[in-house]
């Protein structure tokens, strides 16, 4: 019984560990660097902490937009074939 218990309690432990991992990983994503401006040519430009900002005019915003389903769909299918960052 003492061995089920001390196996119980590892295990609720290591439960706790990971979800105060993940709120810390949650965070972490949340305070990225998120801006977002209207540049000289009129394209949008977001930037997300990035060396470069990622600017599409009006057009392709909503475009992608639009597309928001496929996009995540394709991302998360070749998720194992892209660089992640750290």
């Amino acid at each position: 019984m003492a061995v089920l218990r001390d196996i119980k309690r590892d295990q609720e432990m290591e439960l706790e560990r990971l979800r105060t991992e993940n709120a810390a990983l949650k965070a972490k994503a949340l305070s990225r660097p998120f801006s977002m401006k209207i540049g000289q040519s009129g394209g949008m430009s977001v930037y997300m902490g990035s060396r470069y900002p990622t600017t599409l005019y009006y057009e392709a915003w909503i475009f992608l937009l639009e597309h928001k389903e496929q996009i995540l769909t394709f991302l998360e299918e070749n998720k194992s074939n892209m660089k992640l960052r750290d």
